[in-house]
């Protein structure tokens, strides 16, 4: 958030929720097709960088519209449990 507030270039893989904030401007990396077998955590399979696809997810970060969408949820919710 911090990064693309600042406007730096940002560069991330297409998993783990980081292009749904990174802006439409970002290079995305294609991650390798998951077999859904486990992964070892301090050895993770590595990027091809040349795998680059555009982002198509152009979310604010404006803290504002955050503060708007998590009080709408807040309401959904009052309303759904009638309280």
């Amino acid at each position: 958030i911090d990064a693309r507030a600042c406007d730096c270039k940002i560069i991330c893989a297409a998993s783990g929720g980081t292009k749904e904030i990174a802006g439409i401007n970002a290079t995305v990396i294609k991650d390798s097709e998951w077999d859904f077998k486990p992964l070892k955590l301090y050895n993770p399979p590595k990027l091809d960088f040349s795998k680059v696809i555009s982002n198509s997810f152009d979310i604010s970060i404006d803290i504002k519209d955050t503060a708007q969408t998590y009080l709408k949820v807040i309401r959904t919710l009052q309303d759904a449990l009638n309280l």
